[in-house]
């Protein structure tokens, strides 16, 4: 795909009352005004991208061995707008009052319960330390 759009960055956000997420303004220019997507949904967050990269996205995970236990559903983005429900929410582990946190990763975007994120990113964050000190033995 020769003009794929990439998100890139990471920032706070909140569920909104209409069961929605604002995205940034970075974010929404790579959308169309209403693009259909899909959900990957696992504990703690819920990774949003095209209908195209659905399957690629589970098989990296899997390769990965994380995030085995995932779902995927049908969504919409519609006027910058992440449009979610309380099902979606509550598979996710989510509340209306947590604090999240939205990351590009690449050609989609992902939605985290900050605290989950943190967990992820420190263990990632020791996993390159250590590969790095491994490298340092040769």
């Amino acid at each position: 795909m020769e003009d794929r759009q990439f998100f890139t960055g990471i920032y706070n956000t909140k569920i909104r009352d209409d069961l929605s997420i604002q995205l940034t303004e970075g974010f929404q220019k790579k959308l169309a005004e209403v693009t259909e997507v899909k959900y990957i949904v696992g504990c703690g967050f819920i990774s949003v991208c095209s209908c195209e990269l659905v399957d690629e996205i589970i098989e990296s995970m899997h390769e990965e061995e994380k995030f085995m236990d995932v779902s995927v559903k049908k969504g919409q983005c519609v006027n910058g707008k992440v449009i979610l429900s309380q099902d979606l929410l509550k598979e996710a582990r989510f509340t209306t009052d947590m604090d999240l946190y939205i990351v590009g990763a690449g050609d989609n975007f992902e939605i985290w319960e900050c605290r989950k994120w943190d967990e992820e990113f420190n263990e990632l964050e020791a996993e390159i330390a250590g590969l790095l000190d491994s490298l340092g033995e040769f």
